[in-house]
């Protein structure tokens, strides 16, 4: 069924997810109804060793540009990454108005600014505001998470009205921004909801999230018993669990110090929009060296093992001002995300090398982290309060959709899908909901200031390379078909010293033999020398040393 995107109807809904479902991460969805879409959300992934030389990665919105019907507006839920990261990449090829809260907006200029490019069309609204987007009535529900002014959007039509939850959870105490408007979800619910498209990172977790209010305690014991310098890393993006950290250093009496420039940034775009605004002064990174380190509690960047944030950096002990030393404390205030663990544990491991006590949450008793998504109480709160018609599924990987739908069908919604990701799905009042086609979504990597198709030839013979090696071999071959010097050969990640050079040297030796054999007219063409030099080389670094580098081959007509 994969082809065009159809152009949505005046009695339809149109669901699309080009990221986000299958996967963590790269969340962008699109509403369309009467010729029109809306874009929802426009996150990034990160890369691995399966994408060399892409740290980040973007979904393929092609699909969505070339098909039926324009794009009126792209819609924020929250500023996280994976919600807004892809924006400064895609921003031209979608080419509409951005709609966020006043720090979403903020955020999204930070990284326009950071990455370049061309800035959108920025609209301000308040939580709990709403806006006219073409066909689209977009209201913004406050909701907690674990950065302010997150929202779900009720998001109406004529063909009725759909919930997009975005990230969220149900904190009674989230220290932070907004509570969580339930009479408001409620109130929509009596209303009627065609569609609720929700959250599914904790499907597969019993119980209920738990408080960032619940945090603060197991943090301060851990840090009124330390000795040394207290690192505590979380992600960057966590505003509520960089003020409950202050909090900690206040009562502790520590001096607090920010380690990594997103950090930095999270920071100044807090204060710009009126939080954190009893957060005590900060040390500067230059100046922790300077002070006692019973006195230091440091917040650092790098809690998923990114190999250039700060506390990667610390654990090589690379990182230009700051150190950790025996008997200094780092903590892990954060869950690791699935993929990230063997990243992680090197990091770890290098601490505990250096004689760093690492404390993780949930070892040992410890409380010192509370997810930002909801678990399978508050999702059952969410289907009651929200009664929608259709339950669709998504933000997570296949499992935790598949078992996000089922806990719907348990809480009386009619129908509930787990969508994949290029799945365009009908939904119509008084109909069940339907894939009606299938498109193709492919996922491009930032490869420097290009995005490159994940599926190509460069990232194909990249793979190669990284696996394999690779040998490049100059041939001088004049009109007649003469060879007229000896090849040269280099090569990269192939052969082994101190052998390399003689290894080399009878390749080289097989790349003449190849052009030896051939007649003089078969050396006149370019593509035969190149195809029997390959051949050779193949066969060569097969029998040698069981591998099969990329081979490429050079003509020189002299």
């Amino acid at each position: 069924m994969a082809g065009r995107l159809n152009k949505p109807a005046k009695d339809e809904i149109l669901f699309v997810a080009l990221g986000g479902c299958g996967e963590i991460g790269m969340n962008l969805y699109a509403y369309g109804h009467n010729n029109q879409w809306l874009v929802v959300d426009c996150g990034v992934a990160f890369g691995d060793l399966s994408t060399p030389g892409m740290d980040v990665l973007v979904p393929d919105v092609s699909a969505l540009v070339e098909g039926g019907g324009s794009i009126v507006g792209m819609v924020i839920t929250h500023a996280h990454e994976d919600h807004i990261g892809a924006i400064p990449h895609l921003i031209d090829e979608l080419d509409c108005p951005v709609y966020a809260t006043p720090f979403g907006a903020s955020m999204i200029e930070r990284k326009i600014d950071s990455y370049g490019g061309s800035e959108p069309e920025l609209i301000r609204v308040k939580p709990g505001g709403t806006a006219k987007i073409g066909v689209f009535e977009v209201e913004f529900v406050s909701v907690t998470h674990s950065i302010p002014e997150a929202c779900a959007l009720s998001i109406v039509t004529p063909a009725g009205r759909m919930i997009h939850t975005g990230d969220w959870k149900i904190d009674p105490d989230p220290q932070l921004g907004m509570m969580f408007d339930s009479d408001r979800l409620a109130a929509l619910g009596r209303e009627g909801v065609l569609g609720l498209v929700c959250d599914s990172t904790n499907a597969l977790e019993e119980g209920h999230s738990g408080s960032e209010g619940d945090v603060y305690p197991g943090l301060l014991e851990i840090v009124q018993n330390a000795s040394g310098r207290v690192a505590v890393t979380c992600f960057a993006t966590n505003v509520a669990r960089v003020a409950t950290v202050a909090k900690v250093a206040q009562a502790t009496g520590r001096r607090l110090a920010l380690v990594g420039r997103s950090l930095h940034r999270l920071y100044e775009v807090s204060k710009d929009n009126g939080y954190l605004d009893s957060f005590p002064d900060v040390v500067p990174e230059d100046a922790v060296g300077r002070l006692p380190r019973e006195e230091v509690l440091m917040l650092v960047t790098g809690t998923q093992g990114e190999p250039r944030a700060a506390l990667s950096k610390l654990s090589r002990n690379e990182h230009q001002h700051v150190t950790l030393n025996a008997g200094d404390t780092v903590i892990y205030s954060s869950r690791e995300i699935p993929g990230n663990e063997t990243d992680i544990n090197r990091v770890r491991n290098h601490l505990a090398g250096l004689g760093v006590e690492v404390l993780a949450d949930g070892r040992d008793g410890l409380n010192v982290h509370v997810t930002g998504h909801p678990m399978r109480d508050e999702l059952t709160q969410m289907y009651q309060w929200t009664q929608p018609q259709v339950a669709l599924a998504v933000h997570g990987e296949t499992r935790h959709q598949l078992e996000n739908a089922k806990l719907a069908l348990t809480c009386q919604v009619g129908q509930a899908l787990a969508p994949g990701d290029g799945d365009v799905i009908r939904l119509k009042q008084g109909q069940e909901a339907e894939v009606i086609s299938r498109i193709d979504v492919d996922v491009l990597g930032l490869d420097g200031k290009r995005l490159v198709a994940l599926e190509s030839e460069v990232v194909r013979l990249r793979k190669r390379m990284m696996h394999n090696g690779a040998i490049n071999v100059a041939v001088a071959i004049n009109d007649r078909g003469t060879i007229v010097s000896d090849p040269i050969l280099t090569s990269a990640g192939v052969f082994e010293s101190p052998e390399e050079d003689d290894i080399e040297d009878e390749a080289a030796d097989w790349a003449w033999d190849a052009i030896d054999r051939m007649n003089k007219n078969d050396r006149k063409s370019d593509d035969a020398v190149e195809t029997a030099v390959f051949k050779s080389l193949r066969k060569f670094c097969r029998d040698t040393i069981g591998k099969k580098p990329l081979v490429t081959v050079s003509v020189l007509r002299v």
